[in-house]
C-alpha cells in the first residue's frame, strides 16, 4: 500500500513500480485510459437511452434519471459480461487509476507483473490472462506529481509459512513469465486472424468485376486456412461462461491453465509442469507457423490486386477492430 499527500487536487500523478535493477514493472496514472474512457461513454449512452425510454413511458425526467442510474438486473448478475458470475463473456477489468485528491491518498499495487495480452469477449476455463506475482525481493516505487519526483524502496517478503527457497520462487516466477508470454503469443494470433478477417471483408466490398472474383478466390482460401488454425488456438464457439462445459478448451486456455497450476502456491514448479508446457508450446508454434505461412503465401497476391485497384493493402496486425460486433469465426 502506497500512502502520499498532495497539496493540490486533480493534478496528474503517476506511480511506477521498479525491480531491483530499476526496470519498470508496472506504471499507473491518475489519467483515465482509452478503454476506460470508451467504457464510460458506452455506459452514459446506455443510461441516456434508459432515461428517454422511461420518459416516453410517462415517468418524470428527474425520476427517470434516478432509475436509470441503478444497475440493471442483468448487469448486477453479470449478464452483460460484468464479471459478476453471470453467463455472459467477462468484461475486461479497468486499469486502476492513481487517486489525486488534496490531502492523504492511498494506492494498492497487487504485486503483479503485466498481464498477458487478451482480446474482447475471451472466455477461458480455470485459467486467466493475469500476470505473475512479483517474487520476494527488493523493489521501489517512484511517484511523479507535476514536476516533483520521489522514489522510495520497498520489500516483498516471502510467506513465513512457506518452505520454498529463494531459488525455488525465482524459478517459479521465471516459468510463470514464460507461460504468460506464450499465452500472449496465442492471443495475439487470434487478434491477427480476426483483424485480417475484418479487413479482407472490407476490401472485398470495394472491388468489382474480375479483380473482385480473383480476390475472393484467394482470400477465401487464405481465410479458410487461418480459421482452421484459429479454431485450434481458441475455442471460437464459446459465447458464455458455461460454454467450455460443452466445447473443449483450446491451446491458449490450456497454456494459461498451466500457470493456474504453477502459481497456486509458493513452491518450485513440478517436472510435469515443464513437460506439459513444452508440449503445448510445440503445438502452438505449429499453428503460428501455419498462420504465418498462409499470409506469407497469399498477401503478396492479394495486395497486388488491391494496389491495381488503388485500395489500401492488407497487412498482418494484432490491432483489435472495435467497430461493430465481434469478428469471430464460428
Amino acid at each position: 500500500m502506497v500512502y502520499y499527500n498532495l497539496k493540490t487536487p486533480n493534478q496528474k500523478v503517476g506511480l511506477d513500480f521498479l525491480d531491483a535493477k530499476g526496470t519498470v514493472i508496472q506504471s499507473f496514472t491518475s489519467d483515465m485510459d482509452a478503454d476506460a474512457a470508451a467504457d464510460s461513454v458506452r455506459l452514459e449512452t446506455i443510461r441516456a437511452g434508459r432515461v428517454d425510454s422511461l420518459v416516453k413511458a410517462g415517468i418524470t425526467r428527474d425520476s427517470a434519471v434516478k432509475l436509470a442510474a441503478r444497475p440493471s438486473p442483468s448487469a448486477a448478475a453479470g449478464g452483460d459480461g460484468g464479471g459478476g458470475g453471470g453467463d455472459g463473456p467477462p468484461r475486461r477489468a479497468q486499469r486502476p487509476r492513481v487517486p489525486n485528491m488534496a490531502g492523504l491518498n492511498t494506492f494498492a499495487w497487487n504485486l503483479r507483473y503485466p498481464d498477458a495480452v487478451t482480446f474482447d469477449n475471451i472466455i477461458m476455463w480455470a485459467a486467466s490472462t493475469t500476470g505473475p506475482i512479483a517474487p520476494p525481493g527488493t523493489y521501489a516505487v517512484r511517484m511523479t506529481a507535476g514536476s516533483e519526483i520521489q522514489t522510495q524502496p520497498l520489500k516483498i517478503l516471502k510467506d513465513p509459512r512457506s518452505s520454498a527457497t529463494a531459488a525455488d520462487l525465482q524459478e517459479q516466477f521465471r516459468l510463470l513469465v514464460a507461460i504468460r508470454d506464450k499465452t500472449t503469443e496465442a492471443n495475439n494470433a487470434i487478434r491477427m486472424v480476426r483483424n485480417m478477417r475484418y479487413n479482407v471483408g472490407d476490401r472485398s466490398g470495394k472491388l468489382s468485376g474480375a479483380p473482385a472474383t480473383e480476390f475472393k478466390t484467394l482470400a477465401d482460401g487464405m481465410m479458410q486456412e487461418l480459421t482452421t488454425s484459429e479454431r485450434e488456438v481458441y475455442q471460437t464457439r464459446n459465447e458464455s461462461g458455461q460454454d467450455p462445459l460443452n466445447f473443449p478448451i483450446r491451446l491458449n486456455n490450456e497454456i494459461a491453465g498451466v500457470a493456474s497450476f504453477v502459481g497456486q502456491g509458493e513452491y518450485r514448479p513440478t517436472k510435469q509442469s515443464y513437460q506439459v508446457f513444452e508440449e503445448l508450446k510445440v503445438e502452438l508454434d505449429a499453428q503460428l507457423k501455419a498462420i504465418k505461412a498462409s499470409m506469407d503465401g497469399n498477401l503478396p497476391k492479394l495486395n497486388a490486386i488491391l494496389r491495381a485497384a488503388g485500395l489500401q493493402e492488407l497487412k498482418a496486425s494484432t490491432e483489435e477492430i472495435k467497430a461493430g460486433k465481434p469478428n469471430v469465426a464460428m
